[in-house]
């Protein structure tokens, strides 16, 4: 009888911090923003020998076992002296 073990892990791999508009009054609707996110870095060129092919396989190896990654976006409305307002949304990345 095999047990299979899924194990799950959130990690922070970017964050990007901006104030929006200052102290003043909101009332409710949208405030518009926008945010980079970061590009991913180009693969490193690999010799095309038997020690990049055996890096190759490696790496592919170790993807398997890799999850996709999962973005969110944050937001956070700080009141002074009263009760927080935050909101967090799934986005997709293409």
């Amino acid at each position: 009888d095999k047990t299979v073990r899924t194990e799950t892990q959130n990690q922070t791999i970017y964050e990007f911090d901006v104030n929006l508009g200052g102290e003043q009054e909101y009332t409710s609707g949208d405030e518009p923003f926008e945010i980079q996110l970061p590009a991913s870095p180009a693969p490193a060129a690999l010799p095309d020998n038997l020690l990049g092919d055996a890096i190759r396989v490696v790496s592919f190896l170790a993807s398997a076992h890799t999850s996709p990654v999962h973005w969110k976006l944050r937001a956070r409305l700080e009141i002074p002296w009263k009760v927080n307002l935050h909101q967090e949304l799934p986005i997709t990345v293409t």
